[in-house]
């Protein structure tokens, strides 16, 4: 398990190798690869008052995929947002992966429905993940947990 950078209080150990939190500061993005991360998804905007451009070419300039795909805040997500940050999510190489946002909030749901699709998570490991990961208390749960039980195979 990966341990936090000491700025961030929000870090999840989503499950597997898929952590979330809040946005980095610059500081703490110039040691990602050094963590041991191979990738990271930055779903916020950029209009977001943390978005940073030093941070985001602090992390491009390590040997890490990077992706950018902003999802707008809300306890209803965008659809179309959500599915080109899952994409990007499945693209990934295989190794830790850090999803990143102003608050943590669209990082954790991005990473809880990443987990649930990909396991096919039945309606009880999905509560325990939803426990687990911080989402229940977080506003876009219920639409969260709806998309998931809807999108599952």
């Amino acid at each position: 398990m990966i341990a936090a950078p000491p700025e961030i209080d929000d870090w999840t150990h989503l499950g597997e190798q898929l952590y979330s939190c809040s946005k980095l500061p610059a500081e703490a993005a110039k040691s990602l690869e050094s963590s041991g991360f191979k990738s990271v998804l930055t779903v916020m905007q950029t209009s977001d008052s943390k978005f940073s451009m030093e941070a985001e070419e602090s992390i491009k300039a390590q040997n890490l995929e990077y992706a950018h795909c902003p999802i707008k805040p809300g306890a209803v997500l965008h659809e179309a947002e959500v599915e080109a940050a899952l994409l990007a999510l499945g693209k990934n190489p295989d190794g830790p992966a850090l999803i990143q946002c102003q608050s943590g909030t669209r990082a954790t749901a991005v990473g809880v429905i990443y987990l649930a699709l990909k396991n096919k998570l039945n309606d009880a490991q999905l509560e325990e993940l939803s426990n687990t990961s911080g989402l229940d208390a977080l506003p876009p749960r219920d639409w969260v947990i709806k998309y998931i039980k809807t999108h599952r195979d």
